[in-house]
């Protein structure tokens, strides 16, 4: 555990020098959380950064249908940023660390800074969206093999149908895995 809070440390401190009791404070507040793989984990706005395992992020209360926005690999942070709750599905056993909204606000009294770690991670997420796009761009044939060429072990743990809305095409075209 105190490996994934190093790392998670580091990866919190490339966004912005960090004051080491903002990092003290704020390990009061982190909630170490597993996922069982296939479970869908609904998550409350506020940051997770992903220590073990792979997640993909799958759905939105509000939606009626799963939406893969992309697949998460471990080391990433996630920001949850949306005022409603979001769920996490994870494709191998996840293990989270997540400090809730509230409690980061709270933080930001006392640590202005953090404010802008907050900000950053924002932005650095929907930057991570690109992958899923390029993919988007080539014609429907070539887009099943170019993921496999991309995620050649991912593959044995997808399903179909998630696949198939990961790449925007229908499953029938994709024939079996």
């Amino acid at each position: 555990m105190e490996q994934h809070l190093q790392q998670f440390k580091q990866k919190l401190q490339s966004f912005a020098p960090m004051h080491s009791g903002i990092w003290e404070t704020l390990t009061k507040h982190l909630s170490v959380i597993g996922c069982p793989a296939e479970r869908p984990l609904t998550m409350q706005p506020g940051i997770c950064y992903l220590a073990e395992g792979l997640m993909m992020q799958c759905k939105y209360h509000a939606d009626t249908e799963p939406t893969i926005l992309r697949f998460i690999p471990q080391g990433t942070t996630i920001p949850m940023s949306m005022g409603d709750t979001a769920q996490l599905k994870a494709i191998l056993p996840c293990r989270l660390l997540w400090v809730g909204k509230k409690e980061l606000e709270q933080l930001t009294v006392s640590f202005p800074d953090l404010r802008r770690h907050y900000d950053a991670w924002m932005s650095g997420w929907y930057q991570l969206l690109e992958d899923r796009s390029e993919l988007l761009l080539l014609p429907p044939k070539e887009r099943k093999q170019a993921f496999i060429s991309k995620y050649p072990n991912m593959i044995q743990y997808i399903k179909i149908k998630d696949l198939a809305i990961y790449l925007a095409m229908q499953p029938n075209y994709l024939g079996v895995l």
